[in-house]
């Protein structure tokens, strides 16, 4: 089946407790050393590791952190790219033409 959803090669750093949710896959971990954690999904640009003062980066394909060594406890791998503001912009603005677009409808037009 190859290796699991959050994974690191390091035998000084122990991955366990994975859990995905929508945008959001987190787990426990304990590093005694430096090393990397890896997601096992494809990089993209909007990924972040919480819990960690560390960003992600590409490696091998696949988005991956740098852990220092005493690094411990709940992180999580979050996906937000900065792109969906843009969409959420444009949502609101249809939303907002469209109320308009019904209210002017009904608004009683005087005759000169």
């Amino acid at each position: 089946m190859g290796e699991p959803l959050v994974f690191s090669s390091d035998l000084d750093i122990s991955v366990s407790n994975i859990r995905f949710s929508p945008n959001k896959i987190a787990f426990d971990l304990d590093a005694d050393d430096c090393g990397w954690v890896v997601l096992n999904q494809n990089f993209t640009r909007g990924s972040s590791l919480s819990g960690a003062e560390t960003p992600v980066l590409e490696l091998g394909k696949k988005s991956a952190a740098r852990l220092s060594p005493g690094t411990c406890g709940n992180l999580a791998f979050k996906f937000f790219p900065k792109s969906i503001w843009c969409g959420l912009a444009f949502i609101c603005l249809g939303v907002l033409t469209a109320f308009a677009q019904l209210f002017l409808r009904y608004v009683p037009v005087k005759a000169r």
